[in-house]
């Protein structure tokens, strides 16, 4: 599926075949959609590429009562994971172009360092939170708790 075999050594997970896993589309869950895995104290939850690139590659969520943002990068590939608390007060995100904006105070943000970049918040960083992108079977035969993450409805 994602790789030609009559093209000798060709590396079977490329930025193309990836992005390709990523923008396919609505469906169910198959085990070879790519996930981005987050683990709190108590739970975990999965995100599904293909679910952030439809609902406008930013998920903002908690985990264990954490606030935390979730963001697809255009390539459709890279992926970051964040705490949406910043000096005291949690942040809900959006994408703007190729960066990020928080809705409260309309700072923008560098979605690959979590640098705010201009606006009230210039200067402050987003604290990242450890996750891991992983093919959905391999997540989850790790952690079968895992609740996977839905878009919020329209």
């Amino acid at each position: 599926m994602w790789s030609d075999p009559s093209l000798p050594g060709r590396r079977r997970f490329t930025e193309e075949s990836l992005s390709r896993i990523t923008l396919a589309g609505a469906g169910p869950i198959v085990n070879q959609d790519l996930v981005v895995g987050v683990e709190g104290e108590k739970g975990a939850r999965a995100y599904l590429l293909r679910q952030l690139a439809s609902a406008g590659r930013v998920a903002n969520d908690s985990i264990d009562g954490a606030p935390i943002v979730v963001l697809l990068e255009d390539d459709a590939v890279s992926v970051h994971a964040w705490s949406r608390r910043v000096k005291g007060r949690t942040l809900t995100f959006e994408a703007a172009g190729g960066a990020i904006r928080d809705r409260e105070t309309g700072s923008s943000w560098h979605a690959r360092t979590g640098l705010s970049v201009s606006g009230p918040l210039a200067g402050a960083n987003l604290e990242p939170v450890v996750y891991t992108t992983a093919l959905w079977y391999a997540w989850r035969s790790q952690r079968p708790d895992s609740t996977l993450w839905t878009p919020p409805g329209p």
